[in-house]
């Protein structure tokens, strides 16, 4: 289903930290857009799909630009593409979708930003998500085992660990990393994740019933610990469970808990 919010550390740290950029007036946003240091780390003052721009300073125009570089970044995680288990046989992953649109939809572009409208992901590709910025940029093949035994225990086979790509540098990957972990420290529902040294980004993910009226959103979050020197990285969606974290957070605290006491 939609990711929601989840798919800020793709493309931009500023909004991993959730701030709502002073849009009162034209002026307000332009300065913000340009003057934002979130923006400058990252190189993306264009990827600016919060909310649909005014259309000045040629904003509008560089929306669909960047909107480009946008689909390629999400596919260099994944999205789009037929991903398999290593060391599965004919084991394939449900495709995640990031989609492309036309220059003129713009309203679909700015929802696609915040991980509404056609864009779908697996809790899979959310993991390798969380994974690829725990692991400095780097994106991992998904495998299920280490090792196969036989019934006394000795090894038959081992599952090596594959490198799929580079998605972005360690900088960056920092950069979001730090955001991820802010967005836990400074909310007081994260207690327990914060005790775990853990980082996480929020999802909601909002989708109609049958009816054609507006559900109750998909709760999401996805997650890695310790943010310092990760070991374990989840992505939960509990499909009508509300805002936000509100049922996925504690779902990933268990999780990771469980984990890392191993």
């Amino acid at each position: 289903g939609q990711c929601g919010s989840t798919r800020f550390p793709l493309l931009d740290p500023s909004l991993a930290t959730g701030i709502t950029p002073p849009c009162a007036t034209t002026e307000e946003y332009l300065n913000f857009v340009k003057g934002y240091t979130g923006w400058k780390s990252l190189k993306a003052k264009n990827w600016w799909v919060y909310q649909t721009p005014p259309d000045e300073d040629g904003i509008l125009a560089d929306l669909n630009t960047a909107y480009q570089s946008a689909v390629k970044t999400a596919e260099k995680f994944g999205f789009n593409k037929q991903l398999e288990i290593n060391g599965c046989q004919n084991s394939q992953i449900a495709i995640s979708k990031f989609p492309e649109l036309k220059d003129y939809e713009v309203g679909m572009i700015a929802q696609s930003g915040i991980g509404q409208g056609s864009v779908l992901a697996t809790p899979m590709q959310m993991a390798m998500v969380a994974s690829t910025i725990a692991n400095d940029g780097i994106l991992m093949q998904p495998k299920l085992v280490n090792k196969v035994t036989d019934m006394k225990g000795n090894i038959v086979s081992t599952v090596d660990s594959k490198k799929l790509a580079t998605v972005m540098n360690e900088e960056d990957a920092s950069t979001i990393k730090d955001y991820m972990v802010n967005m836990v420290n400074s909310s007081s529902s994260l207690y327990e994740l914060q005790q775990l040294n853990a980082a996480g980004k929020t999802g909601t993910a909002d989708h109609l019933d049958k009816n054609g009226n507006l559900a109750t959103p998909h709760s999401w979050f996805i997650s890695f610990a310790p943010a310092n020197n990760p070991k374990v990285a989840v992505a939960v969606i509990v499909e009508n469970g509300g805002y936000g974290a509100q049922s996925a957070a504690p779902i990933a605290t268990t999780v990771i808990r469980s984990a890392l006491s191993e």
